[in-house]
C-alpha cells in the first residue's frame, strides 16, 4: 500500500465555501473512526491495494484517504470492496434520487464502525439507476470503482468519479484502470501546492495564486464582497518539442461566470519575456462554465503543428477581469507526447441543469437561449425601464419605474448589461412580490425563478415566470405541487441551508481569538455549521446565526432540523427578539425560546425539534452558539420553518 501511495498525488476538489470543517473533530468522520484527520495512525484491519485486482476494504479505504490532506482527491480511480452497513438520506438513494445516482456505506463485514461513505455513485457499468433496476440495500456485497477524498474530513467517494462495479456477484463492465502518472511530460504541474514550473506574470489587480489547492485566478474577494479589475498570466517555461511529431495539452478546471472577463489558454514559438508584447495563438476552444465549485471540466486540446518539433514553445494561461470577475481553478495541467482521442476521458456524469436541485447560472441560461419549465437562480441587479434593453436597463433598486420585469445576473455587482438576462413578471404573486418598485429592498438579493426560457427584449428571457424562491420564501405557484403560503403566515420562515444561507446574517457577539477565521458558515452537504474547534484547539467565541425579520399575525411554531456532538449541554440556545434592528448584537434583548427536544450528541443523528414563538412583527430567531477554551461543541442546523 505504502508503494502505491507514494505514486499517487492529489488535488483539491473546491467549495466556495468550502473548507468548513477542516478543523472541527469527529464531525464529519466517517461513523466509528473519529479519525479523519490527515496523519493519524492506521486503524487495524485494512487489506488491498485499491486496484482492480487486489480492492482495498473498507478499512485500508479509510486509511487511505486519511493521509489525504482536506480536500485532495486521488488521481486515479481505487476499487474499494465491502458490506453496505447503512444507506443514507431516503432522498439520496438510489431508488429516489432524480440524478440516477446513490449514496450509502459500507464496511468490511456489514457492522457499524468503521464505515466508508459512498457518496453519489453512479450504478452498476457506470450507467445511471432506472425503475428496472435492483436498489442497493443493507447487507448488499458490493465493489466500488471511485476516486477517493477527503471531504472536510470526511473520507468518501468523489461526487460523480465513482460508480458500484459489482453488486451481489454481478457486474456490467465499465472498469477503469490507472491513469499515466502526472509527471511524464513536458509540462506536469497539479498546482497543489505551487506553481513548479509555471510564472506569474502580474499586470495589474490580483495576480494567479494557488488555492483550493489550484492554479486560481479571480478579482473577487468573498470577504469584502468587492471586484478589482485585474490581468495576470500563468508563464510555463520553454519546452523543448523538436523531437516530438503528436503533442497534447490537458488540465482540469472550474469556471465560473466565465462571461464576466477574458480566460484563454495561448501558445507561442516567440516569447519575447513580455506576455503583452508576445504574439500568441489562442488554443481555448470553448470553454465550459461549470456549475458550482466541484464541477470541474476537462480541456483536451492537440497541439498545432506549427509548434511541434519547434524548441521554443511556452504555454501560458491569461487571464483579465474588469468590473465584473469570473473564476479560473485549474489543475493537472500535463503537455505530453501524443493525441488527445488516444486517451479518453471516463464517461461524464454531470447532472442536469435548469432543475431545483441544480438550477441554470444566468450564463447558463442565456447560453441556453430557449427551453420550457426550467429553473434559474441568479441576483437582481435591475430593471429594463422602457422597451430597449441596453438603453432601458437600470441597475438600481431605488425609485423603480417598473413592475413587469427585472435584470438577473450572476453577480450582485453586475453592471455590464450583457450579462444580464430579463426576467418577465406576470401578474400576480410573483410581480408583487418581487417587482423594484414595490420591494426596493429586494435589489442585489439572490433569488431562484421558474419559467420558460425565450426571446425577451429582443434576448434570451425568462417569461411566464411563475414561481420563485426569495429568501427561503416561496412565492406563485409551486410546479412540483404545494400551494401559496397561507396569507396569514405571509413573510415567514421556510429555509433549507442545504441550498443556501438566504437572507440569515451571522453575528459574532465577541471578537474571534486570532487562530480561528469564522464560527458559522454554510455547507451543501450538512447545512449551517457552527464550531469553534481548529487545530485540536478549541477557541471561546459567543456566535450568533440570525434570520431576517417576519411577522405572525397569530402564535407560531419553530420547527427546525438539527444536531451536535461536544457540547456541556448549556452552550446553544435559540434566540428571539422583537426589536432587533439588524446591527450588533445586545443579548439583553433577546429572549430564550424553550425548545421542546435536544440532541443527545451521541452521534450525527438529526432530530426535528420544535418551539413556540409568539405573535408579533419585526420578529427575529437567532440560533446562538458559545463555546469556551475547554468545550466547542459542533452544531448543524439542516432547516428551518416557522408557521
Amino acid at each position: 500500500m505504502k508503494k502505491l501511495f507514494s505514486k499517487l498525488m492529489f488535488v483539491a476538489l473546491t467549495a466556495m465555501t468550502f473548507a468548513a470543517c477542516s478543523d472541527v473533530p469527529n464531525p464529519y468522520d466517517v461513523p466509528g473512526t473519529g479519525q479523519n484527520v490527515p496523519g493519524v495512525a492506521d486503524i487495524p484491519g485494512g487489506t488491498g491495494e485499491g486496484t482492480f485486482a487486489s480492492p482495498f476494504n473498507a478499512i485500508a479505504a479509510l486509511n487511505f484517504g486519511n493521509k489525504l490532506e482536506i480536500g485532495e482527491i486521488s488521481k486515479d480511480y481505487m476499487y474499494i470492496k465491502g458490506k453496505v452497513s447503512k444507506l443514507a438520506a431516503e432522498k439520496d438513494r438510489f431508488e429516489n434520487n432524480s440524478y440516477g445516482n446513490g449514496s450509502f456505506y459500507i464496511s468490511n463485514d456489514g457492522g457499524h464502525g468503521n464505515e466508508f461513505y459512498v457518496y453519489h455513485a453512479n450504478y452498476l457499468g457506470n450507467k445511471k439507476f432506472t425503475s428496472g433496476d435492483t436498489p442497493v440495500v443493507v447487507g448488499d456485497d458490493v465493489i466500488i470503482c471511485a476516486k477517493i477524498t477527503n471531504y472536510n474530513g470526511t473520507i468518501e467517494t468523489t461526487q460523480g468519479e465513482g460508480f458500484v462495479y459489482e453488486l451481489n456477484g454481478v457486474n456490467r463492465g465499465g472498469e477503469i484502470l490507472p491513469s499515466e502518472e502526472l509527471g511524464d511530460g513536458y509540462l506536469s504541474e497539479s498546482f497543489s501546492k505551487n506553481f513548479g514550473d509555471f510564472t506569474v506574470v502580474e499586470i495589474a489587480g490580483n495576480p494567479w495564486k494557488i488555492d483550493y489547492s489550484c492554479a486560481t485566478a479571480t478579482g473577487f474577494d468573498n470577504k469584502s464582497k468587492t471586484t478589482t479589475p485585474g490581468e495576470s498570466y500563468l508563464v510555463s517555461k520553454t519546452v523543448d518539442l523538436s523531437k516530438a511529431t503528436e503533442v497534447s495539452l490537458t488540465f482540469e478546471y472550474v469556471l465560473r461566470y466565465a462571461n464576466q472577463g477574458t480566460n484563454e489558454v495561448l501558445i507561442t514559438n516567440d516569447y519575447t519575456g513580455d506576455p503583452q508584447t508576445t504574439t500568441w495563438e489562442n488554443i481555448s476552444g470553448t470553454l465550459q462554465e461549470s456549475s458550482d465549485y466541484k464541477d470541474f471540466k476537462k480541456f483536451a486540446q492537440n497541439i498545432p503543428a506549427a509548434y511541434v518539433g519547434n524548441s521554443s514553445v511556452v504555454i501560458a494561461l491569461h487571464y483579465k477581469c474588469t468590473e465584473s470577475s469570473g473564476t479560473w481553478e485549474v489543475r493537472n495541467l500535463l503537455l505530453k507526447d501524443g493525441k488527445v482521442s488516444d486517451n479518453p476521458a471516463p464517461e461524464s456524469t454531470t447532472e442536469t441543469k435548469g432543475t431545483k436541485d441544480l438550477p441554470f447560472t444566468v450564463p447558463d441560461a442565456i447560453a441556453t437561449a430557449t427551453g420550457s419549465g426550467v429553473y434559474i437562480k441568479g441576483f437582481i441587479v435591475g430593471y429594463i425601464d422602457g422597451q430597449v434593453f441596453e438603453d432601458g436597463a437600470r441597475f438600481s433598486g431605488a425609485s423603480a419605474t417598473s413592475v413587469t420585469n427585472l435584470l438577473l445576473a450572476a453577480s450582485p455587482e453586475e453592471t455590464t448589461v450583457a450579462n444580464c438576462m430579463p426576467i418577465q413578471l406576470p401578474t400576480g404573486a410573483v410581480r408583487t412580490a418581487l417587482n423594484l418598485k414595490d420591494n426596493p429592498s429586494n435589489y442585489k438579493q439572490e433569488v431562484t425563478l421558474y419559467g420558460n426560457i425565450a426571446k425577451y427584449f429582443g434576448v434570451p428571457g425568462l417569461k411566464e415566470v411563475s414561481y420563485a424562491v426569495l429568501n427561503g420564501t416561496e412565492i406563485g405557484t409551486n410546479p412540483e405541487g404545494s400551494s401559496e403560503p397561507d396569507p396569514s403566515t405571509s413573510g415567514t420562515i421556510d429555509i433549507n441551508f442545504k441550498s443556501t444561507q438566504g437572507d440569515w446574517i451571522i453575528k459574532d457577539v465577541t471578537v474571534l481569538p486570532s487562530g480561528i477565521n469564522y464560527v458559522w458558515q454554510q455547507d451543501t452537504r450538512y447545512g449551517m455549521k457552527a464550531s469553534a474547534y481548529v487545530n485540536n484547539t478549541r477557541y471561546a467565541t459567543d456566535s450568533w446565526l440570525v434570520s431576517p425579520a417576519f411577522t405572525l399575525s397569530v402564535n407560531g411554531t419553530l420547527t427546525f432540523s438539527q444536531t451536535q456532538r461536544y457540547g456541556s449541554g448549556n452552550d446553544l440556545h435559540v434566540m428571539m427578539s422583537t426589536s432587533y434592528d439588524g446591527g450588533e448584537i445586545d443579548p439583553a434583548m433577546w429572549t430564550e425560546l424553550s425548545v421542546n427536544q435536544w440532541p443527545d450528541g451521541s452521534s450525527w443523528t438529526y432530530i426535528t425539534s420544535t418551539a413556540s414563538v409568539a405573535a408579533g412583527n419585526n420578529i427575529h430567531i437567532a440560533f446562538r452558539y458559545t463555546s469556551t477554551s475547554s468545550v466547542a461543541a459542533t452544531w448543524e442546523i439542516e432547516s428551518v420553518n416557522v408557521k
